[in-house]
């Protein structure tokens, strides 16, 4: 029952449509399945990061971090208005090019982008108050599995339908476009975390 739950908020985590799920759609749209997967595997890492920290140390060390929460945020914002600027010039310097001569934005980088989202501690540190097992170190990596199971499941979904949509859409502008709109709304994402935060 315990992996169940921790699977199911794995999903949870994953499917709300925020930065990184834009990333990790607009790299599969422009650089395929593959390198979506990828995205997706370093998002769903750092929610396992986060599981096996909230269940196997406690919720309250990363109850801790929300001390810190505004000056993340402040951090995670600006890292989202960098990435926003990146992906503009990479539309820019492709202008005219083949879609795939672009460099996508590796796993690392959205594992840092994931990892920095205080939206995501505060969501493990209410999962680990609900749900604090007591069955020992087994337990709680089978836990924190469950749950990037779940969450790799729902990005490798949003990485397969931006790969996908490149695939039927031939014309390099209209990808640029799809692009030059997520990098927007990224960067969306990064001036209202600046504007709350700070």
């Amino acid at each position: 029952m315990y992996y169940l739950q921790a699977f199911l908020f794995g999903i949870t985590v994953a499917i709300a449509i925020g930065p990184i799920a834009l990333l990790i759609m607009q790299i599969a749209l422009s650089h395929g399945f593959r390198a979506g997967a990828l995205a997706a595997a370093g998002a769903a890492a750092a929610d396992f990061l986060y599981a096996l920290v909230a269940f196997g140390i406690g919720a309250s060390v990363v109850d801790n971090l929300q001390a810190y929460s505004g000056r993340i945020e402040i951090a995670a914002s600006i890292l989202l208005l960098i990435l926003a600027v990146y992906l503009l010039t990479q539309v820019y310097r492709r202008h005219g090019k083949s879609v795939e001569q672009a460099k996508a934005t590796g796993p690392f980088t959205v594992f840092l982008l994931t990892a920095s989202n205080p939206l995501t501690i505060v969501m493990f540190v209410a999962f680990a108050g609900q749900v604090m097992p007591a069955g020992g170190p087994v337990m709680v990596v089978g836990m924190a599995t469950a749950t990037f199971l779940g969450s790799l499941l729902v990005q490798l979904g949003l990485s397969a339908g931006g790969a996908v949509l490149g695939k039927a859409i031939s014309n390099p502008r209209i990808i640029n476009g799809l692009n030059i709109l997520s990098a927007f709304g990224i960067g969306a994402f990064g001036v209202g975390g600046l504007i709350v935060y700070s």
